[in-house]
């Protein structure tokens, strides 16, 4: 038997690395071209794997004409792929078993590029919230300058007087404003005195100059009968009105209780933003282990998992085939590969899904896909997963009208939900129905 580790297979590709010829080689060992054409094959890809470890090259050298289904990884000179698989399996592997490898290896990386898109996304929200968390502080320690500014102009006022205008001053786009309104009559003596003034525009009263008003404020204090017309009184206002602008827009609140305000933003801020750079910093660092984490969930599919895989695919296709279906596994479409599909004579498709674990069955969110493929639609589970899988899986099928097939121990199939979904018209029917022939011939002639 021509396996690639033989006396004539390594005294073929012996004579293939001397300059022999197929047809040479086929004489010369009473073996057959298609045969001669693999160890040809299996040549060309034992010279290409020179840049593996040497135990990785003497591990593909074990598996002999097994390698050759892991062409698609030579044809996109994709050693590190190759590499990958080399490095989970032992050379005892199933050619079907490595063949699937090579859909592990697709789902490994597709869960790791996932993974950092993203850790990628979410770090790029926090670093957005930072920069608005700090053009928030700036603008706040720009409005906490212009207090400042405000309090200089009032350390020369007495303590009375001060804290005064800061209960009765506030701040609008950078103008120092009356945040509550005066004693009416006294107001009016500002604003002729041209101390303060009214903005039609902004529906204020702007402060003109500051040290006239605190000199005037000192001069009301300290006198006992005028300090009583300082504060608001609505009897005296002709409007009746409150003694707060509240609808001067910019001005909510008095100097007092801004700058307070101010201080605890900032402080508020600042945790927020250390909250942020923490949680940037984590995610960063931890980004590598995640990645990691995503690789090790996809790896097990490549070891225990890969072989019930296969499994479940062979149990689906003999099921369909008793039903009286033409099938075979891994048929594509323009946009999807399906683990086992097959067709009757009235044109029925159906389509079964692997499931090998419950984290397989979480992770697939493509199937709901697969249904305009397809009249009927089933999942398979082994029997020792069914358990840990029970609920949820009822649920969905009964939610999608999937049905669900089990392999039971005694090595056949139990059918534990019927399908119920139905549809009329399949997508790319004549597609699949020469896919699944095709493979079939494959099969018979190839051997895989």
């Amino acid at each position: 038997m021509i396996t690639g580790n033989d006396d004539i297979s390594l005294k073929v590709i012996l004579g293939l690395k001397g300059g022999k010829t197929i047809s040479q080689v086929s004489i010369e060992y009473n073996i057959s071209i298609d045969q001669a054409k693999k160890l040809s094959r299996l040549n060309y890809m034992q010279h290409q794997i020179n840049e593996l470890p040497p135990i990785l090259q003497n591990k593909f050298k074990l598996l002999g004409l097994k390698v050759l289904v892991l062409a698609p990884l030579f044809k996109n000179n994709d050693m590190e792929g190759l590499q990958d698989i080399l490095q989970s399996i032992d050379d005892n592997i199933k050619r079907d078993t490595l063949a699937k490898m090579i859909l592990a290896l697709e789902e490994k990386r597709k869960h790791i590029e996932e993974s950092k898109i993203q850790i990628d996304r979410n770090i790029g929200i926090l670093e957005s919230a930072e920069e608005g968390i700090n053009r928030t502080i700036e603008e706040l320690h720009f409005t906490e300058a212009k207090l400042g500014e405000i309090f200089q102009f009032l350390t020369a006022a007495s303590p009375e007087s001060k804290d005064f205008l800061m209960d009765h001053l506030g701040v609008k786009e950078g103008t120092i404003v009356l945040a509550k309104r005066l004693y009416y009559s006294w107001q009016q003596e500002l604003k002729r005195n041209n101390i303060i003034e009214y903005d039609w525009f902004t529906y204020s009263w702007p402060v003109k100059d500051i040290d006239k008003l605190i000199a005037a404020t000192e001069k009301k204090i300290s006198n006992k009968r005028s300090r009583k017309c300082m504060y608001f009184d609505s009897k005296s206002d002709p409007w009746n009105s409150s003694g707060e602008y509240k609808k001067v827009a910019g001005v909510d609140t008095n100097l007092k209780m801004l700058f307070k305000e101010n201080k605890n933003e900032i402080n508020i801020l600042n945790k927020k933003r250390k909250e942020l750079l923490k949680s940037i910093h984590d995610i960063k660092s931890k980004s590598s282990m995640s990645y990691m984490e995503a690789a090790i969930l996809s790896n097990q599919l490549s070891s225990k998992d890969i072989e019930t895989h296969a499994l479940l695919q062979d149990y689906g296709m003999k099921w369909l085939f008793e039903q009286g279906y033409i099938c075979a596994t891994e048929i594509s479409t323009s946009l999807y590969r399906f683990d086992v599909i097959g067709y009757n004579n009235n044109n029925v498709v159906t389509i079964i899904e692997a499931k090998a674990s419950h984290v397989d069955f979480q992770r697939d969110t493509k199937w709901f896909n697969y249904l305009k493929y397809c009249n009927k639609f089933y999942f398979i589970f082994h029997q020792y997963e069914w358990s840990n899988i029970k609920k949820e899986a009822l649920e969905q099928a009964k939610n999608n009208g999937a049905g669900i097939l089990i392999v039971k121990d005694s090595k056949r199939v139990e059918m534990i939900h019927e399908c119920s979904y139905k549809n009329e018209v399949i997508l790319e029917l004549e597609n699949l129905k020469f896919n699944i022939a095709r493979t079939c011939s494959k099969k018979i002639i190839y051997g895989y």
